[in-house]
C-alpha cells in the first residue's frame, strides 16, 4: 500500500477576531508539498491575516496550526529603502542560517546563487533593489524567501500593481516552485484568473464568513464568483497550445 503523505501545513478550527469583529473562523486546511493554494476574495475578508497566521507571524485567536518546516513570507510590498543590491537582499534570507558570528559560508553563497537563478535574476544581481520595477522586486523577495531554504512559501497579493507581463512571469515562477521544487505555495489574490492559472486548490473567502475550500476547477463557478465579489462573471474555455484553458470575464 502506498503511504498517504502527511500534510506539510495543517490548521484545525483556525480563527481570528479583533475585539468583537470575527475575520474568519473554523478554517481547516491539510496542505501537502507540491500544492498551490489560492486565497481568493474581496478586501476585508481576512486574507492577509490568514496568510500571516500560516506564516507564523500572527497568533490566531482560536484553533491550531501544525507546521514543522521553515516558512518564507513574501509581503505585498517591501519597506526596504536602503541602497542594497539584489544579491544583498536575497542574502538576507540566510540570516537565520548564519553562524554564531553572522558569517556567510560557502553553502550559504551556493543557496543564494541558486535562489537568484530560480527567480531569473542573474542580470539584475548587482542592481540596486529600490530602482527595480514592482514585478522585479517581487521576484527578489521570492528569491529571499527561497534563500531561507523554506519548504512553504506564503505570498500576500504578489501580483498587485503588476502589468500583465510581470503577472505572467510570477505565475510561471509560482508554478515551477510547486511542480519542480515541490514547495507548498500559498498566495492571496483578488483575481480569479490567477487562481485558475496555477492553483491546485482555492479557498474562496466571501463576505459574511462564508469560506469554501476545494479544487480550483470545482470552486470557481460563475455562481460562486458572483456570490463572492457581488459581480456576475462568465467562465470561457479557449483552446490554446493544444489544450483548453478557462478564463474568467467579469460582466461589468
Amino acid at each position: 500500500m502506498t503511504p498517504v503523505p502527511s500534510p506539510l501545513l495543517s490548521t484545525r478550527g483556525l480563527g481570528f477576531a479583533y475585539a468583537e469583529r470575527v475575520l474568519f473562523e473554523n478554517v481547516n486546511l491539510a496542505l501537502e508539498r507540491g500544492q498551490i493554494l489560492a486565497l481568493l476574495g474581496p478586501n476585508g475578508v481576512g486574507k492577509t491575516t490568514l496568510l500571516l497566521c500560516c506564516a507564523k507571524l500572527q497568533i490566531p485567536t482560536r484553533g491550531h496550526i501544525d507546521c514543522a518546516v521553515t516558512v518564507g513570507y513574501v509581503p505585498q510590498a517591501s519597506e526596504l529603502n536602503a541602497p542594497y543590491s539584489v544579491s544583498q537582499v536575497v542574502a538576507m534570507g540566510r540570516g537565520s542560517q548564519a553562524g554564531l558570528f553572522g558569517g556567510i559560508s560557502a553553502k550559504d553563497h551556493e543557496v543564494i546563487a541558486q535562489a537568484i537563478r530560480w527567480c531569473e535574476l542573474e542580470s539584475l544581481a548587482q542592481r540596486t533593489f529600490t530602482v527595480l520595477s514592482s514585478g522585479e522586486r517581487q521576484r527578489v523577495l521570492v528569491a529571499r524567501a527561497l534563500a531561507q531554504s523554506a519548504d512553504v512559501l506564503v505570498l500576500d497579493e504578489p501580483m498587485a500593481a503588476m502589468d500583465l507581463h510581470h503577472q505572467a512571469q510570477l505565475l510561471a515562477l509560482i508554478s515551477r516552485l510547486a511542480t519542480e521544487m515541490k514547495k507548498l505555495v500559498i498566495f492571496s489574490t483578488h483575481q480569479p484568473q490567477h487562481a485558475l492559472s496555477v492553483a491546485s486548490h482555492t479557498l474562496l473567502m466571501s463576505p459574511g464568513l462564508s469560506f469554501e475550500l476545494g479544487p480550483t476547477e470545482h470552486m470557481l463557478t460563475e455562481r460562486a464568483l458572483a456570490n463572492c465579489f457581488g459581480v456576475p462573471s462568465k467562465r470561457i474555455d479557449i483552446a490554446f497550445n493544444e489544450r483548453t484553458k478557462s478564463y474568467v470575464v467579469p460582466l461589468i
